[in-house]
């Protein structure tokens, strides 16, 4: 099937599990990329909460989104990669902020996202929100300009 289908039929024939309903509905705006773009496990925007719990905030959304999954190799599933690394990610948060875990960004829940493919069909993508944490990327440190002190102190 992997080399029968593109991502996004895959994605239309094999949507996630449904997961438990909630009682709550946010809207969201994207007002800036962080992270996007083909071959990711998750697409990371800065949105702001237009509606909804924490309404007026300015949190980041992490988007499981198999499409943009880079799929050239064969033998691995996107769909079933990223939901392995959404279950994941979502479970650590849960645990970590459930036990007041401190030093992470503050774990605003998971949501399902219904996303119109066209006149009367969708498809469903899994988000996390979490706080927004000012400051500089990991991916864009160099380490080599860091003194061995500073290196060290950050692996604590």
């Amino acid at each position: 099937e992997t080399r029968r289908l593109s991502s996004f039929r895959r994605c239309l024939r094999h949507p996630p599990s449904p997961g438990r309903p909630g009682s709550q509905k946010t809207r969201l705006k994207i007002i800036d990329e962080i992270r996007a773009g083909d071959g990711q496990n998750s697409q990371i925007v800065l949105v702001e909460v237009v509606s909804g719990q924490h309404c007026g905030k300015q949190v980041v959304a992490k988007f499981y989104d198999p499409v943009y999954f880079e799929d050239s190799q064969d033998d691995i599933d996107p769909v079933l990669h990223v939901g392995k690394a959404y279950a994941c990610e979502s479970a650590a948060y849960g645990r970590l902020s459930a036990r007041g875990q401190q030093n992470i960004p503050e774990f605003y829940g998971t949501y399902p996202l219904e996303l119109t493919v066209c006149s009367g069909i969708f498809r469903s993508v899994r988000l996390i929100l979490l706080e927004h944490v000012h400051g500089v990327q990991m991916q864009t440190l160099q380490p080599s300009r860091l003194s061995q002190t500073y290196r060290k102190a950050i692996m604590k």
